[in-house]
């Protein structure tokens, strides 16, 4: 399971942030306030991971810190980045 979980998860993650920053960002990740901010409650993560950092809860911090990344996936998949950043530049072309 933890291997499925880092090898299709995560890298599922990684390999789609990497080629989109590479493609539309000149290879370097652009800022929160550039991409709108992010799809996921950062101070939330932050919470569980401390709460259960103080009591030893590894695999529950594991299992929070995944959650996040399957969300983060399915905000990708939903919202197409790619394709809208696709449409942009076609529209740039057109008014050219």
């Amino acid at each position: 399971m933890h291997n499925a979980d880092l090898c299709d998860t995560l890298g599922n993650l990684v390999h789609r942030a990497t080629n989109l920053a590479k493609k539309y960002c000149g290879g370097v990740v652009p800022s929160l306030t550039l991409v709108g901010g992010l799809p996921i409650n950062l101070e939330a993560l932050k919470t569980l991971v401390r709460e259960k950092l103080s009591r030893y809860e590894l695999e529950n911090i594991a299992h929070g810190i995944m959650a996040v990344i399957r969300d983060v996936n399915k905000y990708l998949t939903e919202a197409e980045p790619w394709k809208v950043s696709e449409r942009s530049e076609h529209t740039r072309d057109e008014v050219r």
